[in-house]
């Protein structure tokens, strides 16, 4: 996951960020962009750590490995603002 940006912590700003990546048949990243940044200032942090994973090869019904485009939601929440949020209670 990536790193909360300081700055964004240290204001006590949260936000989202809806990233699109396209995967090659071998499952590594080729290619990606935000769609969607509702703060700016989180979209460097997401875009960090997508060009870096790796995923198991697409297959289609007759296992051909397929290219394939992904979207991501990357949410930023500080757990002390969101006591009461289900996403952020253990």
């Amino acid at each position: 996951m990536p790193q909360y940006p300081l700055e964004m912590r240290e204001s006590a700003i949260q936000g989202e960020v809806l990233v699109q990546f396209a995967l090659d048949k071998d499952g590594s990243v080729k290619s990606w962009k935000v769609l969607q940044e509702a703060i700016p200032g989180f979209s460097e942090a997401a875009k960090s750590v997508v060009k870096d994973w790796r995923f198991g090869a697409a297959e289609d019904y007759q296992g051909n490995r397929r290219s394939i485009v992904l979207n991501y939601a990357f949410i930023f929440l500080l757990p002390d603002l969101n006591k009461t949020n289900p996403r952020t209670e253990k």
